[in-house]
């Protein structure tokens, strides 16, 4: 039997034992998120980004390139980011096909990573909507290319009106089951992730050239769930042309996402690329070995099948609206 000295010499141990581990979890979630550092949200993105006299990050402000107005482009970023994470896509439409391009800045973003705190993706959706209208009144057909969150605020809007065609990039509907309920549990008490590289982009240079918010606010994240879950019911109305771009090392988006919207939306003509080695950010990344196949499911005979290298996500998307204007 044991003693009661040696009980409670056990007790002490497991006492110390259960202290330093909740000390080390303590210091782990103060280092890495905002829990109790509320206020300290844009202390990293203020110290290290230049801000113009309107307090915007310096080469973050919206874009228009005047063009032909029988196609326009809507071009909608990813959530944190800004519309430089598109100015090279929009810059080739614009040259290589002439049609006018908008990459409207998102409220809340180029600035500081408080400022999206109250902010969720039915807010965006407004934003983007009076985007398109004004568009539309201008010209003739609209294609919609959207990132991550920006590719959500395309599917809705594809849901409520008739575009041209839709270009899905690195689609978010779901982080896949876990992330999704840690960030519903956690993110009132965290608030926000302190990254440790400024966004899921592997390839370096494509990462020093981005620009998005050092501390990434959770709440918008769980606020939009509701906003995530009407699209995904709503799939079915999605009847355009519809390009679906991901990576299966994607970290922040299931690749689930892009089977859920093949399986659910109207649409009898799309193409699916997977990438195998880039990130989140595919704007900004890079494969270097391999090429990846396009398929156009739901139907008997494929009706466009095509191969693009990862290191120009750009073309995929042109050789797309080229072969659909033939």
């Amino acid at each position: 039997m044991i003693h009661e000295k040696e009980l409670k010499k056990l007790r002490t141990i497991f006492s110390l034992i259960f202290l330093i581990s909740l000390g080390i979890i303590s210091i782990t979630l103060y280092i890495f998120t905002g829990i109790f550092q509320y206020k300290n949200i844009d202390d990293r993105d203020l110290k290290y980004w230049n801000y113009t006299e309107e307090k915007v990050i310096i080469n973050t402000e919206e874009f228009i390139l005047d063009g032909k107005e029988e196609v326009c482009w809507l071009m909608i970023h990813s959530y944190a980011s800004t519309p430089g994470e598109m100015r090279e896509l929009a810059t080739k439409v614009n040259n290589e096909l002439g049609d006018k391009v908008y990459a409207p800045r998102l409220l809340g973003h180029g600035e500081v990573p408080s400022k999206l705190l109250s902010l969720e993706l039915n807010d965006w959706y407004k934003q983007i909507e009076e985007d398109y209208l004004e568009m539309v009144s201008k010209c003739d057909k609209i294609n919609v290319v959207g990132s991550s969150f920006g590719a959500i605020l395309s599917l809705k809007l594809a849901e409520d009106y008739d575009l041209n065609r839709i270009f899905l990039m690195n689609l978010y509907l779901s982080s896949g089951p876990i992330k999704d309920k840690l960030i519903d549990i956690f993110s009132d008490s965290f608030v926000y992730l302190k990254k440790r590289k400024l966004a899921n982009i592997n390839n370096i240079e494509g990462l020093r050239k981005h620009v998005a918010y050092w501390n990434f606010a959770l709440i918008p994240v769980k606020h939009s769930k509701e906003f995530i879950d009407n699209v995904d019911k709503s799939l079915i109305k999605v009847e355009e042309d519809v390009l679906l771009i991901h990576s299966t090392k994607d970290s922040v988006s299931d690749l689930k996402s892009v089977i859920k919207v093949k399986d659910k939306i109207g649409s009898k003509n799309f193409e699916i690329i997977v990438f195998d080695e880039s990130n989140h950010i595919l704007l900004a990344d890079y494969n270097k070995e391999e090429t990846i196949e396009g398929i156009m499911f739901s139907s008997p005979e494929p009706i466009l099948i095509q191969s693009y290298s990862e290191e120009n996500v750009i073309k995929g998307i042109l050789e797309f609206e080229k072969l659909k204007r033939v």
